[in-house]
């Protein structure tokens, strides 16, 4: 059955003027106009703030339980984007979790390539946990989830304590872009491509990719990392991103929950309360992040 606001959604993103292969200044300012006007939801407070030194947003809902939050990094090549431009779907986050969302404006690419983004991540998350946020859910979208990956990494590498739990929304996890459904979802996806992806690599680390781990989380030691939910539309170039973290991780003994949508593009979970698929994968990270944190 045709879903009309399924259709309309994908039209607009085929025919946008978003496109990741443009100078990064042109790309920016597309992608905040594109944003300017989404209305941000009511029953959650917006709020500039730093944590260890990282500029960002806090968003937070009322009632919210004291010492847990969530630490979100949103998705854009590592090139553009920025909290405000992602602020309706981490007020939809916090408002559907109950709990303080903190989304770093972590330090983009060309002008600070890697490992600027991974470091502010890293530097976020042990300023939440000194601050006295003692449970910490981890979590982003695209290339948001390949900084969510880098930060569990790092915390295994360096021996410090990981989150209760990380969320990844069509995460971007194989820098190379070369899984099959790069190939076979090319002509279905309607927001990616592969030029696109590779100009952002190029910008965040170069012609050649860098074998440290936290750049390369499908073949990393994946074990001893907390429970993961994966979120993903059977219509992305980055599917096998998805599926391949899935299976290693679960290889390695990591708890995991792989939702594959059917039909559903990049980062979907941002189109609620248009499509239900959304609304539903909200509440799935939502119950998530419940059992992860105890409540």
């Amino acid at each position: 059955m045709t879903n009309p606001a399924l259709q309309d959604i994908l039209t607009m993103l085929r025919e946008g003027p978003l496109s990741l292969s443009a100078p990064p200044e042109e790309s920016r300012a597309i992608f905040d106009a594109m944003f300017a006007e989404v209305p941000r939801p009511e029953g959650v407070h917006y709020e500039p703030g730093s944590v260890a030194g990282v500029d960002g947003l806090w968003v937070k809902p009322d009632n919210a339980p004291a010492g847990k939050a969530i630490l979100y990094a949103h998705g854009g090549g590592y090139v553009i984007g920025s909290p405000d431009t992602y602020a309706s779907t981490i007020g939809h986050l916090a408002s559907f979790t109950g709990l303080y969302v903190f989304a770093p404006n972590y330090r983009k690419a060309p002008e600070h390539p890697y490992p600027a983004g991974p470091d502010d991540m890293l530097a976020a998350y042990l300023g939440l946990l000194e601050a006295g946020y003692a449970e910490v859910v981890v979590g982003g979208d695209s290339a948001g989830g390949g900084l969510t990956m880098s930060l569990l990494l790092s915390c295994a590498e360096m021996g410090i304590d990981m989150p209760a739990g990380a969320v990844l929304w069509s995460p971007w996890l194989n820098l190379a872009c070369d899984t099959e459904s790069h190939a076979f979802n090319e002509a279905h996806d309607p927001t990616l491509d592969a030029a696109g992806l590779h100009a952002s690599r190029f910008h965040y680390v170069g012609e050649d990719i860098p074998e440290h781990d936290i750049l390369n989380p499908l073949t990393a030691d994946l074990s001893g990392l907390p429970p993961l939910l994966i979120q993903v539309g059977s219509i992305e170039i980055l599917l096998d991103d998805a599926t391949e973290l899935a299976a290693e991780a679960g290889a390695a003994g990591v708890r995991v929950q792989l939702d594959i949508y059917p039909g559903m593009p990049h980062v979907f979970q941002s189109f609620h309360p248009a499509l239900e698929a959304s609304t539903e994968a909200l509440q799935g990270t939502a119950d998530f992040v419940k059992r992860c944190l105890g409540h």
